[in-house]
């Protein structure tokens, strides 16, 4: 006797095919210990294919309903050799590994673990390729079209440095090489000495653009701060820790061109906050800043501000900024 349900094809007999003998064995199947109701018959979600080709892999159309057929199992589908072979898709797991303890990032000296949940730390892919035939070299403006007005600042701390400041720009024998000062973006400046004036007013006071964001003005004043005091104290930011910046916002906002200083700067809309930086509270400061003479920072004209994904750094590179400028673009 060979019952034939819907499909499913049981041997009941004792000795069985010889050919599946050799491959799952002898065995018998007590109908008695089957459990089918009146709708098993018409229940059309127990059927399957005997089609090696185009076989389902559904476990209800394979097994039957479980709600019908509750105790036995179909003998095994003869699938020809020609059959290919079925592929899985490995699930990719949503988190990165980084490769060693020099890559973990810090915020606020607390470093994270190897594993970074995409939800918790964000990453900021490099782009494919920086399509450089397209990024033109960094050319001074005519000098006929840039007006020399006589800065003055707006907080007591910038006034001191004024004079100084617009000395400089009048004195165009007062020069930086860029490239010695590995300003970024690096294919766009030129290996030779370029007059302070000129990267004031063609670079730093430009308008920004693709070669001349934030942060590239940013990260090219704190390179120039790392020259001397004096020019720290011209351009208004530098690093005093690894992540700590102290930026007095009269001279920095002189560099960039800026009038409206807490505006263009703090705002929830300016510059800082829109990249990331956040201001440490004097308590934040004291821990954070340990053995650092912060007598000059007041918390208004003078702050200290941290990037808060930890990209932002003394010892961040160009791709790592370039990276971080590309994603907040997205």
């Amino acid at each position: 006797m060979n019952p034939d349900f819907n499909g499913f094809f049981f041997n009941t007999q004792d000795d069985a095919n010889s050919e599946q003998d050799e491959q799952y064995g002898k065995g018998s199947i007590n109908f008695e210990d089957l459990s089918f109701d009146d709708d098993f018959m018409t229940d059309s979600s127990s059927s399957i294919s005997m089609d090696s080709n185009n076989f389902y892999t559904d476990p209800y159309q394979t097994y039957g309903n479980n709600r019908n057929f509750q105790s036995a199992m179909p003998s095994p589908l003869e699938i020809s050799p020609e059959t290919p072979k079925t592929t899985f898709n490995i699930p990719i797991i949503n988190a990165r590994r980084y490769g060693s303890s020099n890559n973990r990032v810090r915020i606020n000296s607390i470093p994270m673990g190897d594993v970074i949940p995409f939800g918790s730390r964000p990453i900021f892919p490099m782009p494919a390729r920086l399509e450089l035939s397209a990024m033109e070299m960094f050319r001074p403006r005519s000098k006929k079209n840039r007006p020399l007005e006589i800065w003055t600042s707006s907080t007591i701390q910038a006034m001191r440095t004024d004079q100084l400041f617009n000395e400089l720009l009048s004195n165009r024998s007062s020069s930086l090489n860029p490239t010695a000062l590995k300003f970024i973006p690096s294919f766009f400046w030129p290996n030779k000495d370029i007059p302070f004036v000129d990267i004031v007013f063609d670079f730093f006071r430009r308008k920004n653009n693709i070669n001349c964001r934030f942060l590239h003005k940013l990260y090219n004043a704190i390179q120039i701060s790392t020259i001397s005091d004096m020019y720290a104290d011209l351009v208004g930011v530098r690093f005093i820790t690894t992540n700590v910046l102290k930026v007095n916002k009269g001279a920095f906002a002189r560099l960039l061109g800026i009038k409206s200083v807490d505006g263009g700067l703090f705002h929830k809309q300016g510059n800082f906050p829109t990249h990331s930086f956040v201001e440490l509270t004097a308590e934040q400061a004291a821990q954070y800043c340990e053995g650092i003479d912060l007598s000059s920072v007041d918390f208004d004209e003078v702050r200290l501000l941290v990037h808060l994904p930890g990209i932002f750094t003394n010892n961040c590179t160009e791709p790592q900024v370039f990276a971080f400028q590309n994603s907040k673009q997205r």
